[in-house]
């Protein structure tokens, strides 16, 4: 469970509309103690290349969505806990941003240090009719993983991503 509480079950127009992979970060780094609302500095604080515009473009789609909202002082706010697509179906926008994601995850292999990231893979044999199981338990451990270490005021934002996929093929 997110730290601030509910899942949020986002519907494939709303995703649509925040499918950039920044637009997840910056609403994430609303709760780190030391945000700050500035287009210039939120994109110098990201690792991969974002301008100030597209700053000032995510926050605004990101309160058009009502993921973020301003609190009675005017400060950004995350409105709901963690976000979730509503299904298992692959939209083109959810196809966008996981490929995003792993090309900021390939960057990341030689431009971050190792004592910041973790990169692991296997390679195993597994049948087709245990793969409902292996993707609920990869789902369990994201889950379980999220509420062991997610919190508000952290200093950083982290991108955890599992990947299981074939590398051959059934009949060659």
């Amino acid at each position: 469970q997110h730290p601030d509480g509910a899942i949020r079950i986002l519907d494939d127009p709303t995703f649509s509309i925040v499918s950039n992979w920044h637009h997840f970060v910056i609403r994430e780094m609303c709760r780190m103690d030391s945000f700050f609302e500035d287009p210039e500095w939120i994109s110098k604080s990201l690792r991969f290349k974002t301008t100030p515009r597209d700053v000032s473009q995510a926050i605004n789609k990101l309160l058009q969505a009502n993921m973020l909202i301003r609190d009675e002082h005017g400060r950004l706010k995350v409105a709901d806990g963690r976000i979730h697509t509503g299904s298992d179906t692959a939209s083109e926008a959810i196809k966008r941003y996981h490929e995003q994601m792993l090309e900021n995850a390939k960057q990341g292999v030689r431009a971050i240090s190792m004592d910041e990231r973790e990169f692991t893979s296997s390679v195993l044999v597994v049948r087709k009719e245990n793969l409902p199981r292996a993707r609920e338990a990869i789902k369990e451990f994201k889950n379980k993983f999220a509420e062991l270490f997610e919190e508000t005021g952290g200093e950083a934002v982290y991108a955890l991503q599992i990947q299981l996929y074939p590398v051959t093929k059934t009949n060659p």
